[in-house]
């Protein structure tokens, strides 16, 4: 099959698929662990700690080949944050 040939039966719906290879380990797909989130927000303040799971992939990669999705991602204003 040419690469750019569609495949309309892998469009029909109730067809069985494995997850893409670049999914979010199911661990880490409810966002920041409970405890973490808590301590954090109640340190910095709920607009410094970004905890949901699409923010959390947002900030799992740069300019190289590797996905690293943290755990929370803290966004520190002054040295008082750090």
């Amino acid at each position: 099959m040419p690469l750019f040939e569609p495949n309309p039966q892998a469009l029909r719906p109730g067809t069985k698929r494995s997850p893409a290879p670049d999914r979010v380990p199911e661990l880490q797909a409810r966002g920041t662990p409970r405890r973490l989130r808590e301590e954090l927000t109640e340190l910095l303040g709920p607009e410094k700690v970004l905890s949901k799971i699409s923010d959390l992939v947002r900030y799992a990669s740069d300019a190289s080949p590797y996905r690293f999705v943290p755990q929370v991602v803290v966004v520190a204003e002054d040295i008082d944050d750090i």
